[in-house]
C-alpha cells in the first residue's frame, strides 16, 4: 500500500495499492443496470367491429448509479363497418419520468490511474473521506471532480407525455372506387429540470448552485384525402390513387433559470443572487402536397408503376416552395411468364424488378431564411438596448435537395421455396444539399446557407436465406446479407475540396463521406516515422493525412434459428468492414499516462520503434540507437496531439443477438382449459466483439449521439444485456 493525496482533516492518510489490479477498478464506477418490462392485452370483435387495448408498464435502472426512468404506454384501437363505410381510429398515450445524470461524471475516470479505489471516495458527504469537495485531490470545480459528487448533484428531470391518436374513414362509392380520409395528431409535452445543487468550499472547490426550468410543447397535424379506383381492362389490371397531404409542425419553448442560488438543497430561481436568464422561442411550419400512382398490371406477370408529387414547403421562400418529382417502375414475374423456367424444377420463382426516383427533400428549420437580430447587454453602450443581425447570411434563393435513384433487382425462389435470393443495385445522386459554406467577413457575415454539393451513391445489396433442414419435427433456416455502399462527394459549393463535417469528420470532393482527416508523423516512402536528428522525437507532418470513411462500406450479417418440438434457439452474427473512427478519450489517456502505450517503456526515453533519421532531403537512415527527449508526461501528451494516435480501424464481428426460447405444445395449452398460448424465452446481446487487431479503443457501434465514428468521453461504455421474456394468451 502507498500513500495517496493529502492527509484528511482527521490525521488519516488515504492508502491506495500501488500494484495492478486483477479486474479494471474504473468498472466499480458503474452498476447493472435493470429493465422490468409487463404488457397485458385485450382484443375482441365480430363481423363488423374489432377493438384492441394494451396496457405496458417499463422500469428501468440505468449503470449509472440513481438513474431510473419508468414508463406507462397505454393503447386502444378498433374499427366497425357501417355498410359501405369503414371507421377506424387509434389512441396512444405515453407517459415517461427520467431521473438522469447528464453527460460528464466518468469523464475523469479516463484519467486515473488502473489502481485507483473509488470506494474511498463513494462517501463523499463525510468531511474525513478523500471524496469530500474540501479533500478531494483535484482542486478545481469541473468536470474532473469525484464521479459520485457530480452523480449526485448534477440531476436532469424529464416529465414526457405523448399523445397520438389516427381516425380514418373509407366509403365505397362504387365497387371500382373507394374514398379515404385519415387525419393524425401527436402532441407532446416535456418537462424539464437541469439542477446543480450548492456545496460551499474555498476558492475552485466551491460548487455554486443553479436550476433551469423548461418545457418543450409539440404538435404535429397530419391528414391525407385520397380517392383509389381499380378497374380491370380483359388482362390488364389498372389502379389509380389521387391523394392530398396537409401538414403542420408546432413547436413552443420557454425557459427560466437562475445560475448563484443562495441554499442548499432549495432549487427555486427567487432564491438566488443576480439576474434571472432564459427565454422562449415559437415556430410553426406547414406542408401541402398532391400525389398521384398508377399501377398497370398484365396477367399478374407484368407491372408498370408511375408516381408523381408536388410539395409545397413554407420554410423556403415563396418562389421556391413548390416542386415536383416522379417516379417509374417495373417489375416482371419471369417464372410464371415463360414456360421455359416454369417448368425447372429447381426454379421455384423469378422476379426482376427496376425503377428511376426523383425525390425533393428540404431539412430548412421554420425562419432559418429570415435574418435573426438578437439583444445583447451592453450594446451599443451602457445601458442602451441594441440588436445585433446574425452572422449567417439567410440566402432566400435555397431550393430543395433533389435525390435521383436508379435501382435494378433480382428474386429468386428454388428449390421448392426452401432457398430465396434476392439482389439489388442501387445507384442515387443528391443534388443541392442545404448547409453552411464560409464567406469573407468583408460581407457581413461568416458563414452563408447555400446549396453546397453532390453526393453520389453506389450500393449493392445481397441477401440468401433458406432451409437447411425442413421435416416434421424440426427445422433449421440460415440467412446471410451482404452490403457495400460507395458514398462519394462529387462536388462542394464554390469548387472547394473539402468542407468540414464535425470535428475530424470532413467532406473531401473524391473520397467517400464522411471521411477522416487528421494530423499525423512525418513518414518516409516505407511508412516509417520520420524522428528529430537532435531529439530523437518523432516528427509531425505539416499536412494532414486521409485516413478512410468513417462509415463502414462492407456489411456482412448471419442469422440462424432452429426450431425442434417447441424450442427455439436463434442467434444473429454482424460485420462491418472497411471504417475507420477516433476516440476522444485517448488524448488524456496519453497525458495523465492511463493509455497501456505510456508505459510500454517504463516511463522512461526510448528509441521509436520502426524510425528513420532524415540525413538528407529525401534520404533516411534507419534509427537503431537515438533515444527520445522523455517518457514522462510532457512527452506523451505531445503525441497524444497526434490525432493519428486517436484514430483506429472500425472492423468488427460480433454476436449481436442470442435467444433461445420454448412454446408448450398445443395439445398441453388445450389441457389447461384456459390458456391458448404459452412461452417462455432467454435472450442475450452483444455477447461478443471480435475488434480490429489496431482497436484497443471499444466497441466502434457505440458512438457519441449516433454521430459517424467518433467515440468521445461523454459516452458510457459498451454494455451487455441478459433478459427473460414470459408470453401467455387466454
Amino acid at each position: 500500500m502507498q500513500p495517496f493525496g493529502t492527509p484528511l482533516p482527521d490525521g488519516t492518510q488515504p492508502m491506495v495499492l500501488f500494484a495492478s489490479p486483477e479486474r479494471d477498478n474504473r468498472l466499480n464506477l458503474f452498476q447493472q443496470g435493470l429493465n422490468l418490462q409487463n404488457d397485458v392485452s385485450f382484443s375482441g370483435g365480430d363481423d363488423i367491429s374489432t377493438y384492441f387495448l394494451s396496457a405496458q408498464h417499463v422500469r428501468q435502472t440505468g449503470i449509472i448509479p440513481d438513474d431510473k426512468n419508468e414508463r406507462v404506454n397505454l393503447r386502444f384501437n378498433g374499427s366497425r363497418n357501417f355498410g359501405k363505410l369503414r371507421t377506424s381510429y387509434n389512441i396512444n398515450f405515453i407517459n415517461n419520468r427520467k431521473d438522469v445524470t447528464p453527460d460528464g461524471p466518468w469523464i475523469s475516470a479516463y484519467r486515473f490511474p488502473a489502481n485507483f479505489d473509488y470506494d474511498l471516495i463513494r462517501n463523499w458527504q463525510d468531511p474525513n473521506s478523500p471524496g469530500n469537495p474540501n479533500n478531494y485531490f483535484i482542486p478545481n470545480g469541473s468536470w474532473l471532480r469525484n464521479p459520485y459528487f457530480l452523480i449526485d448533484n448534477i440531476r436532469q428531470t424529464n416529465q414526457q407525455q405523448i399523445l397520438n391518436g389516427k381516425i380514418e374513414f373509407s366509403y365505397q362509392l362504387t365497387p371500382w372506387m373507394e374514398i379515404l380520409y385519415r387525419a393524425g395528431m401527436y402532441a407532446s409535452m416535456d418537462e424539464i429540470r437541469n439542477t446543480t445543487n450548492k456545496y460551499e468550499a474555498p476558492g475552485t472547490r466551491n460548487t455554486p448552485g443553479s436550476v433551469n426550468d423548461q418545457s418543450l410543447t409539440y404538435r404535429r397535424f397530419n391528414s391525407d384525402l385520397i380517392m383509389s379506383i381499380k378497374k380491370d381492362i380483359g388482362t390488364v389490371s389498372n389502379r389509380l390513387l389521387i391523394g392530398h397531404n396537409l401538414r403542420t409542425d408546432y413547436r413552443k419553448q420557454h425557459n427560466v433559470a437562475a445560475t448563484n442560488l443562495l441554499y442548499t438543497d432549495i432549487f427555486n430561481q427567487s432564491s438566488r443572487v443576480g439576474e434571472l436568464t432564459g427565454g422562449s422561442s415559437l415556430s410553426e411550419q406547414r406542408s401541402l402536397a398532391v400525389y398521384a400512382e398508377y399501377v398497370a398490371g398484365y396477367k399478374d406477370l407484368l407491372y408498370l408503376t408511375f408516381t408523381g408529387r408536388n410539395d409545397w414547403i413554407s420554410t423556403l421562400s415563396k418562389e421556391n416552395r413548390s416542386f415536383f418529382y416522379p417516379g417509374i417502375s417495373a417489375s416482371f414475374i419471369a417464372s410464371e411468364a415463360i414456360p421455359a423456367i416454369r417448368q425447372k424444377r429447381k426454379i421455384s420463382y423469378t422476379k426482376l424488378y427496376a425503377s428511376w426516383n426523383k425525390t425533393g427533400n428540404v431539412t430548412l428549420s421554420p425562419y432559418q431564411l429570415n435574418n435573426p437580430y438578437s439583444q445583447l447587454n451592453g450594446f451599443p453602450f451602457g445601458n442602451t438596448v441594441g440588436f445585433l443581425p446574425g452572422l449567417t447570411n439567410p440566402n432566400p434563393g435555397i431550393l430543395p435537395e433533389f435525390v435521383t435513384s436508379y435501382e435494378l433487382g433480382l428474386q429468386l425462389g428454388l428449390f421448392n421455396h426452401r432457398l430465396y435470393l434476392d439482389a439489388a443495385y442501387v445507384y442515387t445522386d443528391s443534388d443541392g444539399q442545404i448547409s453552411n459554406a464560409n464567406v469573407s467577413r468583408a460581407t457581413g457575415y461568416n458563414a452563408m446557407l447555400v446549396n453546397s454539393g453532390r453526393v453520389t451513391n453506389n450500393i449493392i445489396e445481397l441477401t440468401l436465406s433458406g432451409d437447411v433442414v425442413r421435416n416434421m419435427e424440426w427445422t433449421w433456416n440460415m440467412g446471410f446479407n451482404f452490403t457495400y455502399t460507395n458514398n462519394m462527394v462529387r462536388e462542394l459549393y464554390g469548387g472547394a475540396d473539402f468542407r468540414q463535417n464535425f470535428r475530424q469528420s470532413y467532406a473531401f470532393v473524391g473520397h467517400q463521406f464522411p471521411t477522416l482527416w487528421v494530423s499525423d508523423y512525418q513518414r518516409d516512402p516505407q511508412g516509417r516515422v520520420v524522428v528529430d536528428a537532435e531529439t530523437g522525437d518523432p516528427l509531425v507532418a505539416e499536412e494532414n493525412v486521409i485516413l478512410g470513411p468513417m462509415v463502414p462500406p462492407y456489411i456482412f450479417g448471419l442469422s440462424t434459428q432452429v426450431n425442434y418440438k417447441g424450442f427455439t434457439l436463434a442467434a444473429q452474427f454482424e460485420s462491418r468492414l472497411g471504417g475507420w473512427f477516433y476516440s476522444e478519450t485517448v488524448p488524456p489517456m496519453y497525458e495523465f499516462g492511463t493509455h497501456p502505450i505510456t508505459a510500454q517503456y517504463g516511463r522512461e526515453a526510448f528509441v521509436w520503434p520502426n524510425s528513420v533519421i532524415e540525413v538528407s532531403p529525401g534520404e533516411y537512415v534507419e534509427n537503431t540507437e537515438l533515444l527520445t527527449s522523455g517518457g514522462g508526461k510532457e512527452f506523451w501528451t505531445r503525441q497524444g496531439a497526434v490525432q493519428s494516435n486517436t484514430a483506429a480501424k472500425a472492423d468488427f464481428f460480433k454476436l449481436r443477438e442470442l435467444n433461445l426460447s420454448y412454446s408448450l405444445p398445443p395439445a398441453v395449452v388445450d389441457r389447461m382449459g384456459f390458456l391458448s398460448e404459452a412461452s417462455l424465452g432467454l435472450v442475450a446481446t452483444n455477447l461478443f466483439i471480435i475488434r480490429h487487431k489496431d482497436n484497443n479503443i471499444g466497441d466502434p457501434e457505440y458512438l457519441y449521439n449516433n454521430t459517424d465514428g467518433y467515440y468521445s468521453f461523454r459516452q458510457v461504455p459498451p454494455m451487455r444485456t441478459y433478459g427473460m421474456t414470459f408470453l401467455a394468451s387466454f
